[in-house]
């Protein structure tokens, strides 16, 4: 009844001063330009040409004064997640957007490169924004990427603002820029615009997550609507249209306590919906009515040729890479199972970051950092090498691991290092936002039918610094150097335990996607396995009561007792 009652609201003329708008908004593009089939329900999802057909059609229609003014935002992680994009980088991505003609760009993690950003903003036509980024002796960037915009719509000024997440940034990733914290200076950027501007509405885009998005509705005043991505959120409003589970209403709504509205809008994630809210605003800048719902782009949207024209065109290249042979293998490359279970195709890829390291490494022993832990969402697909003739394919390994995640050094004590796996087992309850580890230089005998705090049974760890590479029970007070991907050291995958434990970020200067294609491209058969790195424990070795933890203070004397286990049990 109420949905009903807004639509009778927006029929009626509109009154003299108030504005009305259509926005179109994306979730996490991660440069997914072409439909993708799932073989679930054999359907096409996606294809940038969906998105350029929705938001030309709409435009057009405002120009024929048949629809409301519009304006199309991309909240951020426009880049990398493809093949595309490791095909074309941000010379693809300038060439999509500017035939797309967003009306701002919020930087997101993925675009977070003062180089890259520097050559992106000098090809494009459109506006990028970023009010929480300071660009050290960037000058360049000082004046592509703004911390606001203002656009006039229908004699009204319309302020867009844009933000990043200080957590999905990494400490010495980009040492050009600074992630600063966002409420103070967005406060300070909305009040400037809203009284020394005279802005009545204000956009803000966003890359973070619902939950920050939320905090800043609350904390922010002056902001209208927020545009956000990061989350992979989905917003629905009564029954789904496919598989994904609504987290909230589109558009969630938060009520500030002077009583002022602000809309959170998400968009899912990789285009298989694009976010669509019809707005009217009153002549001061509240919110006098709204609704709207994502499009799921399937089938039943049409095409627009002209993009499916370019989408044809980057496609050469994509072809041409793909079709590059890395390797061969009569095993099928598993990388499903790593989301719950040791796998082969997971084994593979830590193997390969081991041996990446060790051909740099020139001190004692064979290598300094014999451990390896990698998030399982940084495989996307398994490889089939059966059907494929036995051949690994260029293609295969970016469509597999798309993400492309630089690769750290870091030390971890003993304690924090079982307390990181235990909470990697909590990544096998279904919809938990965790993601299970797979590893390499451990053996870990787990129990999963315990409660959280008692899976952990048994840590062997494999040593550096050695001749001889050997396993040895983990010792609760040393340091361990572990490798890990930037993903994991912000924080990423439900770590955020991780930014608070390691010490001594060091990059090791290569990605975990090229330090498995060079492995691949040196070994040429593989036979990845699994067996020994993730153990099931044998109940027979419990002779008493299990002792778990609830807090980090008795971590040390749980990892005593495991180590007291390992020794009368070896």
């Amino acid at each position: 009844m109420t949905f009903l009652i807004i639509i009778i609201i927006f029929c009626i003329k509109t009154l003299k001063g108030d504005v009305d708008l259509l926005i179109f908004h994306t979730g996490c593009v991660h440069a997914r330009y072409d439909e993708v089939f799932d073989p679930k329900v054999e359907k096409y999802y996606g294809g940038i040409d969906r998105l350029a057909y929705l938001v030309k059609t709409a435009r057009e229609q405002h120009k024929a004064g048949k629809g409301p003014a519009v304006l199309y935002f991309e909240p951020g992680d426009f880049f990398i997640g493809s093949i595309w994009y490791s095909v074309h980088s941000y010379h693809g991505v300038a060439k999509v957007l500017n035939q797309l003609e967003p009306d701002a760009f919020n930087v997101g993690a993925s675009e977070f490169d003062a180089e890259v950003l520097k050559n992106f903003s000098k090809l494009v036509k459109f506006p990028i924004v970023s009010t929480n980024m300071i660009f050290h002796d960037k000058e360049e960037l000082k004046k592509r990427i703004k911390p606001s915009i203002i656009k006039i719509i229908d004699g009204v000024k319309v302020g867009i603002v844009g933000y990043l997440l200080p957590e999905v940034t990494l400490w010495g990733e980009n040492a050009d820029i600074e992630v600063i914290d966002i409420v103070p200076v967005l406060s300070q950027e909305c009040r400037r615009l809203r009284f020394e501007e005279d802005v009545k509405v204000i956009i803000a885009l966003g890359h973070g997550s619902f939950d920050s998005d939320r905090l800043i509705a609350y904390a922010v005043d002056y902001i209208n609507v927020i545009v956000g991505s990061g989350s992979g959120t989905f917003l629905w409003n009564d029954v789904p249209p496919d598989r994904e589970i609504p987290e909230d209403s589109y558009p969630a709504k938060v009520t500030r306590r002077d009583g002022s509205l602000v809309l959170i809008l998400h968009a899912f994630q990789f285009l298989k919906y694009i976010g669509k809210i019809n707005l009217r605003f009153t002549d001061e800048g509240r919110i006098k009515g709204f609704f709207g719902s994502p499009i799921l782009l399937d089938s039943k949207i049409s095409q627009d040729p002209k993009m499916t024209e370019l989408v044809e065109e980057l496609r050469k290249d994509v072809i041409t890479s793909d079709q590059k042979i890395l390797s061969t293998s009569s095993v099928f490359l598993d990388g499903t199972s790593c989301y719950y279970d040791e796998c082969n195709f997971g084994n593979m890829i830590a193997d390969a970051i081991v041996e990446y390291r060790a051909t740099q490494y020139q001190g004692r022993g064979w290598t300094d950092a014999a451990v390896v832990l990698v998030n399982s969402g940084s495989i996307t697909t398994n490889i089939n090498t059966p059907i494929n003739n036995k051949k690994i394919y260029y293609g295969d390994v970016l469509r597999a691991l798309p993400f492309a995640d630089q690769l750290f050094i870091v030390e971890i004590k003993g304690s924090d290092l079982v307390f990181i796996l235990e909470i990697s087992t909590t990544g096998l309850n279904r919809g938990s936002p965790i993601e299970f580890l797979f590893t390499a230089g451990l053996k870990v005998m787990f129990d999963f039918e315990s409660r959280f705090g008692r899976r952990v049974k048994l840590i062997k760890v494999r040593c550096a610094e050695c001749d001889v590479p050997e396993y040895f029970s983990l010792e609760p007070d040393k340091h361990y150097k572990v490798i890990l991907t930037s993903y994991l050291l912000r924080g990423g995958g439900g770590y955020t335990i991780i930014r608070d434990v390691i010490w001594n970020p060091v990059p090791v200067g290569e990605t975990d996607t090229d330090a498995t294609i060079q492995y691949l491209e040196k070994v040429k058969y593989v036979i990845p396995e699994v067996g020994g790195r993730f153990i099931p424990y044998d109940k027979r070795l419990d002779k008493r009561k299990p002792i778990s933890f609830g807090s980090r203070f008795n971590f040390d004397c749980y990892c005593f007792l495991l180590m007291l286990m390992s020794f009368v049990t070896s």
